[in-house]
């Protein structure tokens, strides 16, 4: 459950209204691991990799699943790495309790790895 601060941050940032959203969440440190992956969901639309990549590996998840896709980002964003990003994030969307957003990052890696698996060799970019 999001913290009522990140209940907004989430609300603002689903209805458009991403600069506000991201004024609030500079104001307000995430409380649960809830409230973290929203933030990582933020920084990720807004297109703060550097941010997102720094929240993902330095958070200190209690959850498994948000741990998980954090891994998956930080092996997409800065490692280039599809395939180990597509290992995390199936174990990160394997847990009952993962949410919408994270099944949504699980599609994107997917998709990501499937089409360099698809390029003849020497053509991956």
């Amino acid at each position: 459950m999001f913290s009522p601060q990140y209940a907004e941050i989430r609300h603002l940032r689903s209805t458009g209204q991403r600069p506000s959203a991201l004024e609030k969440l500079k104001s307000h440190a995430p409380v649960t691991d809830e409230d973290a992956f929203e933030a990582v969901v933020c920084l990720f639309q807004l297109g703060d990799f550097n941010n997102l990549v720094h929240l993902c590996a330095t958070r200190p998840w209690q959850v498994d699943w948000p741990r998980h896709m954090g891994h998956a980002l930080v092996q997409l964003l800065t490692h280039d790495n599809p395939g180990q990003a597509l290992n995390h994030a199936r174990q990160a969307v394997a847990a009952p309790d993962a949410n919408h957003d994270a099944h949504a990052f699980f599609d994107a890696a997917a998709g990501e790895w499937s089409a360099r698996r698809s390029l003849p060799l020497g053509l991956c970019p």
